[in-house]
């Protein structure tokens, strides 16, 4: 009975969605103590200044696409719609409770490492530890800093989330031919376009797209 369940359990562990839940798991682990402690900071303050003369959703909404133009203090010549659709539902549902912002980011750094691992089991790694490892490193690199909890620069993380799945449904595309998965992995590649720093990732699937398609 003992040889059959030490059989078992490493066949259990080396089931994708366990690996996921542990991942997951070992994420909020190393995060939480930081979920407590947060402060707006920066140009948060005036953000936060600014945003609450909005009583609803659909106002903050409407606002969002040309906040940088005529609502904030600065960034006049960028438009990021994205980031500020994101910073105001945000600010409707969660108001001053930080704790509840910095939740919000680390799950959508979950969402960015779980595509990832994603990514890495549809390789040549996908019958190894490696995604799993892999994906364990690339969550916890950023606990040093503050790119995944400070709650006024989650639109990397959304950048984040639009990056890696865009790719993903451009592999898919690789892998099955169906233009629906390149077409929708061009299109968040265009929405990554409204958050920070989009332009890397649309010169990527420009190039993928030209080596595929030839156009």
């Amino acid at each position: 009975m003992r040889a059959v369940r030490s059989a078992y359990l490493p066949t259990l562990a080396a089931s994708p969605w366990i690996q996921r839940g542990l991942i997951a798991a070992f994420l909020i682990a190393i995060y939480w103590n930081g979920l407590w402690d947060a402060v707006p900071r920066a140009d948060q303050l005036i953000y936060l200044h600014q945003i609450g003369r909005f009583h609803s959703l659909w106002s903050i909404w409407l606002t969002a696409p040309s906040w940088n133009r005529t609502e904030s203090a600065g960034d006049f010549i960028l438009f990021w719609p994205l980031l500020y659709l994101l910073l105001g539902t945000f600010y409707y549902f969660f108001h001053y409770n930080f704790a509840l912002w910095e939740w919000a980011a680390l799950t959508m750094h979950i969402c960015v490492v779980m595509g990832l691992y994603t990514l890495f089991t549809r390789g040549a790694l996908r019958s190894t530890w490696y995604p799993f490892l892999l994906a364990m490193l690339f969550g916890s690199a950023f606990v040093g800093s503050e790119m995944v909890l400070w709650s006024n620069v989650v639109g990397y993380l959304l950048f984040a989330v639009l990056f890696v799945f865009s790719v993903s449904f451009l592999v898919k595309f690789l892998d099955t031919r169906r233009g629906f998965f390149l077409w929708f992995g061009w299109l968040l590649a265009l929405l990554s376009e409204f958050t920070y720093e989009g332009q890397v990732r649309s010169l990527l699937d420009k190039r993928v797209g030209v080596a595929v398609t030839g156009v």
